[in-house]
């Protein structure tokens, strides 16, 4: 059997943007479970904004290389934001928070906004 050939100007393939994905969503777990990072004591909330960019990030990736499966994406996020606030609270050096979870989902409905709208405009003829 012939191997295929690659195509240097080809896209990212699925398989490597699903891994990219798997491998945010592993590094993002053990970040969370180190010490915490010195955030601007300028900016207000600065924890809360980094939540939901970290989390709309993780969102947008997931729903673009499943787009079908926006809602167990989803649900595997929000469940992922759960588990960070549980074993950060088991450490004695982090501490679980609501709010932070808060955050996240906020994050998780706003990729999941931008994903619905970008779907409905795809469908509107264009004239």
């Amino acid at each position: 059997t012939k191997a295929p050939r690659v195509r240097r100007n080809e896209p990212v393939t699925p398989t490597v943007l699903r891994l990219a994905f798997v491998a945010a969503l592993l590094s993002s777990f053990a970040l969370a479970l180190l010490p915490s990072p010195d955030l601007p004591a300028e900016v207000e909330h600065a924890d809360k904004i980094a939540h939901f960019i970290a989390y709309f990030g993780l969102a947008a990736l997931g729903l673009f290389v499943w787009p079908r499966h926006a809602f167990r994406v989803c649900v595997l996020l929000l469940a992922h934001g759960a588990l960070v606030e549980l074993a950060q609270s088991l450490t004695d050096y982090r501490q679980g928070d609501i709010w932070d979870w808060l955050a996240d989902a906020a994050g998780v409905a706003a990729a999941l906004a931008v994903h619905q709208l970008l779907r409905y405009w795809k469908r509107i003829p264009r004239t």
